[in-house]
């Protein structure tokens, strides 16, 4: 019954005052500066929309670290973002807004911030641990977190930045009968940029895992390669097993892939003049990304068996 009749009182008083001008009050400041706020620099969003109209004004900040700077790597783990979410409010108008504010204290009432995920890459899947955050309706400024967890699959282009859109939003909140805004509503998008790293994959398939030969005649195996990766690849190739002296290997040393590309190698064997029986040789292939042959992944091995017959 209390609250009922404080509901009319300011109802009515809301009524009254809405037909005084309203005179700008120049030294009003509108909000904190983040500098005296936030002691966390790094990858600031700070927004604020100053709307029009009486009352309150929602004000918030957004803010997170540098966990976005850390290339995503693909088809691993997921990469966690602590978002910290600030919300108050300011007077748009001191008299109403005062008594606004006196009826929401009164009414211990809470606005709830609504973040929600926007367009996103087809091989990008991105997540938030608490999509509706409340906070009391106040002067005094109040935070809570949230997490933004992102991952790419095998697919997402290595280093080719993209970006998570989050639409934060505040609904407008009415007074008493639903009539007139004392709250303004609040909508905005913060933008998170990511990257995904590199993934090293080849597949590697030898026409055949035996290569018949002759004693003292040349023979060749073609080697197929595959860039099943993210990124332009470069594979360099060695021998790491081979037969006794007085055999004659010799082998592609590197080929160039483009993403989904398939090349050729080629290995070509001269046992031998007086050598009769089987030998096994050993090759591996070492992905390397062409733009930056420092990132490379681990090498594939593959055995070839030769069977030299007269």
């Amino acid at each position: 019954m209390r609250k009922k009749c404080v509901a009319i009182a300011i109802t009515i008083v809301f009524l009254g005052i809405s037909f005084i001008p309203t005179i700008s009050q120049g030294t009003e400041k509108p909000w904190v500066p983040l500098s005296e706020y936030s002691a966390k620099k790094t990858n600031i969003c700070h927004y604020i929309i100053p709307g029009p109209g009486f009352g309150l004004q929602s004000i918030l900040w957004i803010s997170w670290g540098n966990e976005t700077q850390e290339p995503l790597v693909p088809g691993g783990a997921p990469q966690n973002v602590t978002l910290n979410v600030t919300y108050g409010t300011t007077l748009l108008t001191p008299v109403l807004g005062r008594i606004i504010l006196l009826y929401y204290l009164v009414k211990h009432q809470y606005i709830t911030v609504t973040l929600k995920i926007g367009e996103i890459p087809s091989w990008c899947t991105v997540s938030l641990s608490n999509s509706e955050l409340q906070f009391p309706i106040n002067l005094t400024k109040s935070s809570q977190h949230t997490t933004i967890t992102v991952a790419v699959d095998e697919h997402a282009p290595a280093y080719c930045q993209f970006y998570v859109p989050i639409n934060v939003s505040v609904e407008t909140v009415r007074g008493p009968f639903g009539i007139f805004p004392f709250v303004n509503g609040y909508e905005n998008i913060a933008t998170f940029s990511f990257i995904p790293g590199y993934r090293p994959s080849i597949i590697v398939k030898p026409v055949s895992d035996y290569l018949n030969a002759t004693p003292g005649n040349l023979s060749v195996l073609q080697i197929n390669i595959t860039n099943d990766g993210n990124a332009r690849t470069i594979v360099f190739t060695d021998i790491v097993g081979s037969p006794p002296a007085g055999w004659v290997i010799t082998m592609t040393s590197m080929v160039v892939l483009d993403v989904n590309m398939t090349a050729y190698a080629y290995i070509a064997v001269r046992p031998p003049n007086d050598f009769v029986g089987t030998e096994v040789i050993t090759l591996s292939f070492t992905p390397c990304m062409a733009d930056d042959p420092t990132q490379c992944g681990d090498p594939v091995y593959r055995t070839i068996t030769v069977i030299c017959e007269p």
